[in-house]
């Protein structure tokens, strides 16, 4: 299932566990790093929408909660966790999405769909780790040294356990992100692969990297910066950097840009000017 597929961007992520233990008995979003690094997401006057959203979510997360002590095998638990939440908030697959859209009208991909299930899981206190290859982001449990495999973006299947099937899944993802061709579009593509860990924020970041990245693509410079600098805010790694350093190059050859914005993103982002640029961009 290729997820961040009409964004063209090659990034290699390794995985990062998450040890989440919930101490209160909501979800607190307007004090919580992680969540509100996805609020931000949402405009202003989406804001009355995203509030009876969340009103729900933390209803909805109570109850699990209730139903949590209860069962003896926590995996039969999450099994439920997974398909009930998935009937109930993930209701039309659309790549890219925005966390806008989730609210509105249930579109969610591989990152928001992730994104929805991390914050469930960490409310919920369970493990977990969000894994991100190339075009695509799921998440792992470890439940009794059973490694289950969460994918977001199958409503009939995606709470796998059997570990044959484990590994035939993942082997799919990477013949997926082999096939990817790159013809007749410009495209950002780093030419060594990055290993890095991510969490919810990062994963905030992530969405708006993919933005930058698709603005780029559509030459459209001013957004690219724009995302670019907020996913900096969020997810400063290597490859970010990277991608703001080919940016600058850009930057510094366009003469139609507003010189006092493209002073503010030379002088703030301009030692990264410096930064080994391996990627490539072809036309």
């Amino acid at each position: 299932m290729r997820c961040i597929k009409d964004i063209s961007i090659f990034i290699l992520l390794w995985v990062v566990t998450v040890n989440a233990n919930s101490q209160d008995s909501s979800i607190n979003f307007a004090e919580s790093e992680p969540y509100q690094a996805w609020i931000n997401q949402i405009p202003e006057n989406k804001s009355q929408a995203a509030q009876y959203y969340f009103e729900d979510l933390d209803e909805f997360i109570q109850v699990l909660r209730a139903k949590q002590t209860r069962y003896k095998d926590q995996s039969k638990f999450l099994r439920y966790v997974y398909y009930k939440t998935h009937r109930k908030y993930l209701r039309r697959y659309q790549s890219p999405s925005t966390l806008s859209e989730l609210v509105e009208k249930g579109y969610y991909d591989c990152i928001t769909g992730s994104a929805l299930y991390g914050m469930i899981f960490d409310q919920l206190g369970v493990s977990h780790t969000i894994v991100e290859t190339t075009f695509h982001v799921y998440l792992t449990l470890d439940i009794n040294n059973q490694v289950i495999l969460v994918e977001p973006t199958n409503p009939l299947g995606g709470f796998i356990e059997d570990s044959e099937i484990i590994k035939t899944t993942l082997k799919s993802y990477r013949e997926d992100e082999a096939g990817k061709t790159w013809k007749n579009q410009d495209y950002y593509q780093p030419y060594h692969q990055a290993n890095n860990g991510i969490d919810l924020v990062n994963l905030a970041g992530l969405q708006y990297f993919n933005q930058a990245v698709e603005a780029y693509n559509q030459r459209n410079l001013r957004a690219a910066l724009y995302n670019l600098a907020i996913a900096l805010d969020y997810y400063p790694s290597a490859r970010l950097k990277e991608m703001m350093a080919l940016m600058l190059k850009t930057l510094e050859q366009e003469k139609q840009f507003d010189p006092l914005l493209k002073q503010q993103y030379l002088s703030k982002y301009g030692h990264l000017r410096f930064t080994n640029i391996t990627a490539q961009v072809e036309k």
